[in-house]
């Protein structure tokens, strides 16, 4: 009974290739498919929703900030043109009252020099003496205007203070919110430095198993490019009956799209044994060999 070594280790390597190709073809087919995989990734995208959702009440606070302090400052110029259009009027009054001192200075003047003049302008007289009265009448109603106008004025300086005062206030709120804000920016931008180095670091792992993925690939094609080589190498047929002699076989194999040539020579050592060796190349340049030995018993 005859037992053929070399085509039971051809056997058994072929299975075992074969075996580490599925398992490596499994497993890129698990990376590809996008199989659920904790790579240490948080649980919320800072990237993503954080520094948006961030940005959106920084920018509304803002906003309402700077709202609330432009109403109060046109409020402000509002009052300080009010005050300045009575001041406008005051002023106007005094110079009425100017112009009307310096009318009352001409016509007693002209009373004067009537009355030097002769007996005969009595009824000129007694009619300024009633034009005077009725200024006299009128001056004494711009009197009380213009005392109603120095109350004004001084409710109107008392109005400014108050606003300078509120003024002021509102300057040191603005002041402090500021400060606030330069302290929620400082911290805000720690923090978008901090998510910026998670995310540097992530891209640079997922870089690196992209890298680990391309090799991989590599290898199971290695491993496909093995498999048809293992197909060439046990694919020799030799004659082991008496009388053989020196053999040369070539032989090819495919797998997967690989493929691979073989040649391999066998002699006879003895009446009961037959040696071959065997070499073999593959579609991805690699070159594998071997050797077998047949005993007959």
């Amino acid at each position: 009974m005859k037992i053929a070594l070399t085509s039971i280790a051809a056997a058994i390597a072929l299975a075992t290739t074969a075996a580490q190709a599925g398992t490596n073809e499994t497993h890129i087919k698990w990376l590809q498919n996008d199989t659920e995989v904790d790579w240490a990734t948080p649980d919320v995208d800072p990237g993503a929703n954080g520094s948006t959702a961030l940005n959106e009440v920084v920018e509304h606070e803002y906003n309402a900030r700077r709202k609330d302090r432009e109403t109060m400052i046109d409020r402000t110029q509002s009052n300080k043109g009010f005050i300045s259009r009575v001041n406008v009027k005051s002023e106007e009054a005094l110079e009425q009252n100017q112009s009307q001192d310096q009318s009352l200075d001409r016509l007693d003047r002209r009373v004067d020099s009537a009355l030097n003049t002769n007996s005969g302008q009595e009824r000129r007289i007694d009619a300024n003496t009633e034009a005077n009265a009725r200024q006299d009448d009128t001056l004494a109603n711009h009197d009380e205007r213009i005392a109603a106008n120095t109350g004004g004025v001084y409710a109107n300086a008392k109005t400014n203070t108050q606003q300078d005062a509120a003024i002021a206030g509102n300057r040191e709120r603005i002041g402090i919110t500021n400060a606030q804000m330069r302290d929620f920016q400082r911290r805000t931008n720690a923090s978008f430095a901090a998510q910026a180095d998670a995310i540097n670091r992530n891209s640079a792992a997922i870089g690196q198993m992209q890298g680990d993925i391309s090799e991989l690939r590599g290898d199971v094609t290695d491993l496909k490019a093995g498999v048809a080589a293992a197909i060439a190498a046990a694919s020799h047929q030799f004659n082991l009956g008496s009388g053989s002699g020196f053999q040369m076989s070539v032989a090819g194999g495919y797998y997967e799209s690989e493929n691979a040539a073989s040649l391999a020579i066998g002699a006879p050592l003895g009446e009961r044994t037959f040696m071959n060796i065997n070499a073999s190349h593959d579609s991805r340049g690699n070159a594998g060999y071997g050797a077998g030995v047949n005993i007959q018993f």
